[in-house]
């Protein structure tokens, strides 16, 4: 078992150690963000795992709390249930999830931004070069639009996938994992759609 293995499994130990404890405590203030983030933690085990049936058992329960957590956590835990459909090949699921949140993270962007141009950043998901607040990006946004597009893109919705690929990649570092991540999708899709003049000149550029 690798490094990672072992966390995963450790992680997931623990995880279920703990639920019994929380969930029969006496009623307290944190208790529903606590259940969310113990219940995040196993799926993530067991989707790592390969347990299809127990991960979407934890997906499902976590929705139930997910009203105790802050946005950026349940984008966050969207992207990781995303993940789950992406493996399960349940791509319909994996883009409902994904546009759930399509809006609200549009407005989260421009409240982040509103508040950089008067006073300070609130989120680490928040990247500025220099001072400009024009040229501001919001990492987590990024994030789930590439994944938006991914789901697109194996639906053969190849437009709506173009779409959200270019929106995504202007929300990261252009020397970042993210943006290669995504660059990459993004000239497969090129590939896939056919567009043969806009890879090549895209793929020059990556290059």
């Amino acid at each position: 078992m690798g490094i990672r293995e072992s966390a995963y499994e450790k992680g997931l130990y623990i995880a279920e150690k703990i639920v019994p404890l929380i969930e029969n405590a006496r009623e307290y203030r944190g208790q529903k963000k606590a259940l969310f983030d113990v219940y995040d933690i196993i799926l993530r085990g067991y989707n790592h795992r390969g347990a299809m049936e127990k991960t979407k058992k934890y997906i499902e329960t976590c929705e139930i709390y997910k009203g105790a957590v802050g946005i950026e956590d349940y984008i966050a835990h969207t992207l990781r249930t995303m993940v789950f459909y992406f493996n399960s090949l349940d791509f319909e699921s994996a883009l409902e999830a994904g546009l759930e949140l399509d809006k609200a993270v549009k407005e989260l962007k421009k409240a982040y931004k509103a508040c950089y141009e008067t006073s300070t950043l609130i989120s680490q998901s928040i990247i500025v070069h220099g001072n400009d607040a024009q040229n501001f990006q919001f990492t987590l946004a990024g994030k789930l639009w590439s994944s938006i597009g991914q789901a697109y893109g194996f639906l053969k919705k190849y437009s709506s996938a173009q779409r959200y690929f270019i929106k995504a990649l202007k929300e990261f570092d252009i020397n970042s994992d993210d943006y290669n991540i995504t660059m990459s999708h993004y000239l497969q899709l090129l590939i896939s759609s056919g567009k043969k003049e806009i890879y090549e000149e895209k793929s020059y550029i990556y290059s």
